[in-house]
């Protein structure tokens, strides 16, 4: 175990090494807007955005106005950070599938058309040449938008689309930047962890069939736990129903936000480690488990997002492994068992 951590955290180190040095070419130390917080409980995103304020730390950044995207007021905005780069969250939501996200994305973009914004490491997906269009005409307007690109086939997408007039570059995901996690020493529960898609992005895939212990699970929060992520978007709710208060209601509003990802966070770890293996096609899900040291069999999603990331560093990782389909997951799973002391 201390050598795959070893492992894990030299893997780690060259990747923060190098999202730094290309975070520090278009994001100056300062003050800064971060919009789209994740305000959902969705694990994955909670993990870029504490990867996110890791780095921006480390930079020497301040995040002086945070939002998601219900709870955008642009004069708010305007007054918390007069002149600083405005910067919106990575993740996968950058294209037609969530359209809801990316509507929000080009409304911030056309709304500062005088600030310099920044699209923190994203993947592309557009399945419409209309939502193409309209995002290219939008992305067009902006003098100052730098896109950045978590993966070589995203990277390739809008050199082609957006390159000609806009700044596009490579840079890993930033949930990286929450560094090597402190193992649970608590004992595990079962012997394999399946957590797997519920949503549009899922692959229909066999059943898996496994002779050893396991837990079949999704994100999401239950119980107490469901309980607080209600108290915790309360002042969130105030600031939505009463706008005219949103500056005054801001304070509040951040710093639930922060403790709406550390909660996330929290729960995300546990289901991880209540198992020796993880089998999920959730991309974060095997960014956490193979931070906590875990071993990691990790499946495409619906886009190829998790391929791409794979190929392009997530497979330094010692821990973690990519399977093509459910019979190679099963196998690779099973030689992991074997060979665990």
């Amino acid at each position: 175990m201390n050598d795959t951590i070893e492992g894990v955290r030299q893997a780690v180190d060259q990747i923060q090494n190098e999202t730094l040095a290309e975070l520090k070419k278009y994001i100056p130390a300062g003050p800064a807007a971060l919009v789209d917080f994740p305000s959902h409980q969705n694990a994955g995103d909670s993990l870029i955005f504490a990867g996110e304020i890791s780095y921006l730390k480390r930079m020497g950044v301040a995040i002086d106005y945070l939002c998601d995207a219900y709870r955008y007021d642009p004069k708010v905005l305007r007054a918390r950070v007069p002149a600083g780069p405005i910067l919106l969250h990575g993740g996968g939501n950058f294209g037609d599938r969530w359209p809801e996200f990316q509507s929000y994305r080009e409304r911030v973009i056309e709304d500062f058309p005088d600030r310099k914004i920044v699209m923190l490491p994203q993947s592309i997906e557009f399945s419409t040449k209309e939502a193409l269009d309209a995002a290219r005409l939008k992305f067009s307007r902006h003098p100052d938008l730098t896109i950045l690109l978590r993966e070589t086939p995203s990277l390739e997408q809008a050199v082609n689309y957006f390159g000609d007039c806009n700044k596009v570059s490579f840079c890993p995901d930033l949930a990286f930047g929450v560094g090597v996690q402190r193992a649970a020493r608590t004992a595990k529960k079962v012997d394999i962890v399946q957590l797997l898609r519920q949503d549009s992005e899922r692959v229909t895939r066999p059943p898996f069939q496994f002779s050893q212990s396991s837990l079949e699970v999704d994100w999401g929060l239950h119980g107490l736990d469901a309980a607080l992520w209600k108290i915790l978007r309360a002042p969130g709710r105030a600031s939505k129903s009463f706008p005219q208060f949103s500056g005054v209601f801001h304070p509040a509003v951040s710093l639930s936000y922060y403790a709406q990802a550390k909660l996330n966070l929290r729960k995300a770890s546990q289901i991880l480690q209540s198992g020796r293996i993880v089998v999920t096609d959730r991309l974060h899900a095997a960014v956490l488990a193979g931070l906590h040291g875990q071993q990691v069999v990790a499946l495409d999603n619906a886009y190829g997002k998790i391929s791409s990331v794979y190929r392009a560093y997530l497979q330094k990782l010692p821990n973690v492994n990519f399977a093509e389909s459910t019979e190679s997951a099963v196998t690779m799973i099973e030689e992991l068992i074997r060979r665990a002391p």
